[in-house]
C-alpha cells in the first residue's frame, strides 16, 4: 500500500514542434489601403481644430468618416 502511493507519475512527453511546412503555407500579408494609423491620428487632431484638446471618441469618429477602408 506504502509503494503505490509513493510513486511519482511518469513526466509528460514533450509536445512536438509546428512543421514548417506549416508556415509555409500562409498568404502573404496583404498592404492595408489606408495610410499608418499615427498619420491618421495626427491628421484628425488637425482638422478637428478643438482648442482644448480632441476627445477619443472624436477622433475615431473623424477617422471612420474619412478613412471608411480602416474599420471594414
Amino acid at each position: 500500500m506504502a509503494d503505490s502511493a509513493t510513486t511519482a507519475p511518469a513526466p509528460a512527453a514533450p509536445m512536438p514542434k509546428k512543421a514548417k511546412a506549416a508556415a509555409a503555407s500562409k498568404k502573404p500579408r496583404v498592404k492595408p489601403a489606408h495610410p499608418p494609423t499615427s498619420d491618421m491620428v495626427n491628421a484628425a487632431i488637425k482638422n478637428l481644430k478643438e482648442r482644448g484638446g480632441s476627445s477619443l471618441q472624436a477622433i475615431k469618429k473623424y477617422i471612420a468618416a474619412t478613412h471608411t477602408s480602416f474599420f471594414f
